[in-house]
């Protein structure tokens, strides 16, 4: 509240003013209230405050924000209910007969202390402490140094007055002058402080693991390392912290995804005892019997391809086209194929238990699996494509079209299909 309330019940004709005051009560609502000038005394201090008379309180008097530094008072002292000169009069004198004395309310309870907060600051602390040695110490380790000691050998024997690739003795510490690239005009050598072995591995944490330089890559880490300081490895140290970095390893790089070695396929010497099949189709323009369907088998060993055209993909016609093809060649020991329902299906795979025939399957979705039946697959249907432009028939011409390729060399032997079967 902007201004104290007070019942008028508790205020004589005397103290009340001739002007009123608007107040703005809980549901938006605006009365003109009354107003008087009483004497309050809260515990912490006393005076005259103008108040406004109101019988619909829950109280005998609503404090307002008008007292001043009132609030943090009474918050901090809770056993200092306000009382005004009548009150004080009644309570020395005893309330007059038919008074109605109402009740007074309880004073609020005095709010929890705050929780006191930790030291806020931006600037991070470091997880470790920096332990770097003294001048006195460093120049000692360098000069002790057994991975410097090709180092301090070459100080100071440079050509007189050149300090590009060169190294110095400065003050009891070894630099490494080295000239700068990329700029046409002359500048002064990049001077280099050759660090010796134990401050290395605090000068790597400070070059990647620190908020401020944010656990970047092995570029970004080694260039930090190189603007003012050397040591011989230094890139391989860099690339070995960067790849063991704790917080590197669990949360990862984006785009870091280590890929699988390959291994090369196993030779096949034996003309078709390993066999690719795959089905190609439906075709966009059906034959002239209504075939839209092709059945493909490549052989691994020589390369040949047969490809039998058929109306539908059902596992028992599957069936009889493959085995009119084995029936010329003979029957494979493992024939390779997708996870088409056609080749899993209970009556495939009992023929193929029937004829010892071992049957292996690629990967879902990963045709790189059956890549040598795919690829031949897309240029059969590219020769397909090219054919019907001027014929319409190519179930007619589809043996014509295997001879265009079963008699040309393949890239992968050197040979044709036709000259290493028969």
């Amino acid at each position: 509240a902007t201004i104290t309330l007070v019942h008028p019940h508790l205020i004589s004709k005397k103290n009340r003013l001739d002007h009123t005051v608007a107040v703005r009560v809980a549901g938006g609502k605006v009365l003109r209230l009354a107003t008087a000038r009483v004497h309050l005394d809260w515990g912490s201090g006393e005076g005259s405050v103008r108040v406004g008379l109101l019988d619909q309180l829950p109280a005998e008097i609503l404090l307002g924000n008008d007292l001043g530094r009132l609030v943090s008072s009474y918050a901090t002292d809770a056993a200092a209910p306000v009382t005004t000169r009548q009150q004080s009069h009644w309570n020395n004198h005893g309330t007059p007969v038919g008074t109605q004395v109402r009740p007074q309310a309880k004073p609020p309870k005095p709010p929890k202390p705050p929780k006191p907060r930790p030291n806020e600051t931006t600037s991070p602390r470091p997880d470790h402490p920096l332990t770097w040695s003294s001048p006195a110490t460093l120049r000692h380790q360098t000069q002790t140094d057994p991975t410097l000691e090709r180092y301090c050998d070459r100080a100071g024997k440079g050509p007189e007055g050149v300090r590009d690739d060169s190294i110095e003795w400065e003050d009891g510490l070894l630099y490494r002058y080295t000239a700068r690239g990329g700029t046409r005009k002359p500048q002064a050598p990049h001077k280099q402080l050759i660090v010796p072995q134990a401050p290395r591995q605090e000068l790597l944490r400070l070059a990647h693991d620190i908020p401020l330089v944010g656990h970047l890559g092995v570029t970004k880490t080694r260039h930090r390392l190189t603007r003012a300081f050397f040591w011989p490895r230094l890139s391989e140290d860099a690339r070995e912290y960067c790849r063991t970095c704790p917080v590197c390893q669990k949360t990862g790089k984006t785009g870091d995804h280590p890929k699988a070695p390959l291994h090369p396929m196993p030779i096949i010497q034996e003309p078709f005892s390993r066999v690719a099949v795959n089905i190609i189709g439906p075709l966009p323009r059906p034959s002239a019997t209504g075939k839209r369907y092709i059945l493909t088998v490549v052989d691994y060993a020589t390369r040949y391809p047969e490809a039998v055209p058929l109306s539908n993909i059902q596992a028992d016609t599957i069936a009889d086209a493959l085995l009119r093809v084995f029936s010329q060649v003979g029957f494979p020991r493992e024939i390779l194929s997708d996870q088409g329902s056609q080749f899993t299906a209970e009556l495939t795979q009992q023929l193929w238990r029937l004829c010892g025939v071992k049957a292996l399957h690629s990967t879902p979705y990963h045709p790189q699996t059956n890549g040598l039946c795919e690829r031949f697959n897309g240029t059969l249907k590219q020769l397909i494509r090219a054919f019907t432009q001027e014929r319409k028939d190519w179930e007619k011409y589809l043996s014509h079209l295997l001879f265009a390729y079963q008699e040309v060399p393949q890239e992968s032997t050197g040979f044709s299909p036709f000259e290493l079967l028969y």
